[in-house]
């Protein structure tokens, strides 16, 4: 079996990387979901423990992770323009993991943000029928910078159903791209009426 690295963030404020098996993620629906930490919590979090960010790149989605329970994935940029990714527990807003990217020098990544969205968008037509396509439309595609200096980065891609003219909060589909081989690391199908369709490949 493959395996996904997950960084820890350490009491001396360094990082600490671990290897852990893959385990399937879901997405919780924030507006059902029972939690206490809101995205905007969440953002402050990261903003106050990585003053060097800059708020408008940041991004995040509410995952249930099953090394940390339901926690907000939240990444954004610095001023130096570098990659900051990090983990918040939904239920108390602790720091649970963070890579900060701007203390890392990399250079593994060949695949551009354009190459991420065809792979993905061919990823898709391959197993979407052209009735589903239709209903979707291109939320985001955010890079994730690697967990550790000999990893390479991701690109999270992520595309809302739109019913009745309106983005869905919960269905959707998700794929995460690797950033050096162009792989599809993970696919995440979630749609009303239909049966949840992942397939993670770390």
């Amino acid at each position: 079996m493959c395996a996904i690295f997950v960084a820890f963030a350490s009491e001396e404020g360094g990082i600490i990387f671990t290897k852990e098996d893959a385990k399937q993620i879901k997405y919780p629906d924030p507006s059902t979901a029972d939690v206490n930490i809101s995205f905007e919590d969440a953002k402050n979090k990261l903003i106050s423990e990585n003053p060097e960010v800059t708020n408008e790149s940041i991004h995040g989605e509410l995952i249930d992770d099953e090394n940390f329970g339901i926690i907000w994935r939240v990444s954004s940029k610095t001023t130096n323009g570098k990659n900051i990714f990090a983990g918040i527990n939904a239920s108390n807003g602790e720091l649970l993991f963070v890579y900060d990217g701007s203390k890392n020098v990399q250079g593994r990544d060949s695949i551009s943000k354009d190459d991420a969205l065809k792979i993905a968008e061919e990823y898709i037509e391959s197993r979407v029928s052209a009735e589903k396509i239709n209903e979707i439309e291109l939320e985001d595609v955010n890079y994730i910078g690697p967990a550790a200096d000999d990893l390479p980065g991701y690109y999270h891609v992520s595309y809302a159903r739109i019913i009745r003219g309106i983005p869905s909060l919960s269905d959707g589909i998700l794929l995460d791209v690797n950033a050096e081989t162009g792989e599809v690391l993970s696919y995440d199908k979630s749609w009303s009426m239909d049966e949840e369709e992942s397939t993670h490949r770390y």
